[in-house]
């Protein structure tokens, strides 16, 4: 990634930065703000990930969830949610891929959180098929 070479430079971009995100409506800000957390959020994946469209039960300390993961790897998934967590909360997981019969039973970490879901890393990976 390239550095400013002047101070300057970095207080210059930030003000226009902050001036094209001021000009822009609340919807525009959340689109882009869920844009660059996503691009963060890839650039640090260590396993790819898959689109789906999985029902997943989900549980924390209090309640029983169900919604639809939209995002899975061998690592963890996206679940669709306007349900409010905590970064760091343990829920455990549970959800049945096609080809195979008997439901999937994990645990997870809540590691990122947005207006429309949360991102949960798994205890430990899926093995590979």
């Amino acid at each position: 990634m390239a550095q400013p070479r002047l101070p300057s430079e970095a207080a210059a971009l930030t003000r226009r930065l902050l001036k094209r995100v001021a000009g822009m409506s609340f919807e525009e800000q959340r689109a882009l703000l869920e844009m660059l957390e996503t691009r963060t959020d890839v650039e640090k994946r260590e396993l790819p990930r898959r689109s789906s469209a999985l029902v997943v039960t989900y549980t924390d300390a209090c309640r029983r969830y169900e919604d639809l993961a939209r995002d899975i790897s061998a690592g963890g998934l996206f679940i669709e949610t306007r349900e409010r967590f905590v970064v760091g909360d343990q829920i455990g997981i549970a959800f049945r891929l096609p080809a195979v019969s008997a439901p999937i039973r994990l645990s997870g970490r809540i590691v990122r959180t947005s207006p429309t879901g949360i991102g949960v890393q798994f205890d430990w990976k899926i093995p590979p098929e």
